[in-house]
């Protein structure tokens, strides 16, 4: 039999945490000394004790690992129980991540700051329609460039790429929503009843950068017009939202980005 000390160092496990799976009904001591209170350990505890490490190792937990050794749960069945628990696990901290990355951009871009720029000119390939919601944006704007490219097989678009899509409608809505989608081209020289041709006006706006989901979007519609009557400029027009990345190219929510343009006027 082993003192706790020298079983201690044969396990390579502290002292302190036999006495922890002792006080856990984990592992407890083979004998107890009444006079000495000496704890003893056997040959056959070795391989409990390293049964349990890798336990450990494999993220059970000490009642986890108590049901498997007491032979209430086979291995097998304990192990898929404990990958389950871990699956779930992983699946949350990747979403707290995903959110984390999502809220570490919105912070790098609100250090960059909101700008006034001029959106030039452009020829585009418009399609208007409904949207059940903004969900459905990315499917519209899909079907859009399948009859854009059915039409025009070699079209070109301007470089640097434009597509944005415009709200006509008087008033914020959440379902049923008309959209017009642009897409700036080189030259277009056809049309059908579901694309038309249309330029876009030259147009001075105020921009921010969003990054997330779709849903989100209004933190920065927010951000922009606080901006904007903080600084004195008076929103005209229809807004846009440019599209810049999305599920098209980046699985992960927290990738798209998306520049909300609000037209403005000139300083009051």
């Amino acid at each position: 039999m082993f003192k706790i000390g020298d079983f201690s160092k044969i396990a390579r496990v502290t002292v302190k945490t036999l006495r922890y799976y002792d006080k856990i009904g984990l592992l407890k001591p083979a004998f107890i000394d009444s006079n000495t209170g000496y704890r003893y350990y056997t040959d056959e505890q070795i391989s409990q004790i390293y049964a349990i490490l890798s336990y450990k190792k494999a993220g059970l937990s000490g009642e986890e690992m108590k049901q498997l050794l007491s032979k209430e749960y086979s291995q097998k069945e304990l192990l898929q129980i404990c990958k389950a628990r871990l699956e779930k696990e992983r699946v949350n901290l990747s979403e707290q991540i995903s959110h984390i990355d999502t809220l570490l951009k919105q912070a790098e871009s609100e250090e960059n700051g909101i700008v006034v720029k001029t959106v030039p000119e452009y020829t585009s390939c418009c399609c208007c329609g409904y949207v059940k919601d903004v969900s459905h944006i990315p499917a519209f704007m899909k079907n859009c460039h399948l009859e854009i490219r059915r039409l025009q097989p070699d079209v070109r678009f301007a470089e640097p790429d434009y597509c944005c899509v415009i709200y006509p409608q008087e008033e914020y809505r959440e379902k049923d929503i008309f959209i017009e989608y642009a897409q700036a081209v080189q030259s277009f020289d056809k049309q059908s009843e579901i694309v038309k041709i249309k330029k876009l006006e030259e147009v001075k706006v105020v921009s921010v950068t969003h990054y997330g989901k779709y849903e989100t979007l209004s933190s920065s519609y927010l951000k922009a017009v606080e901006w904007a009557a903080k600084n004195g400029y008076i929103l005209r027009g229809d807004v846009r939202e440019r599209y810049i990345h999305g599920s098209w190219d980046h699985r992960q929510e927290n990738q798209w980005e998306t520049e909300v343009q609000l037209p403005i006027k000139e300083k009051r």
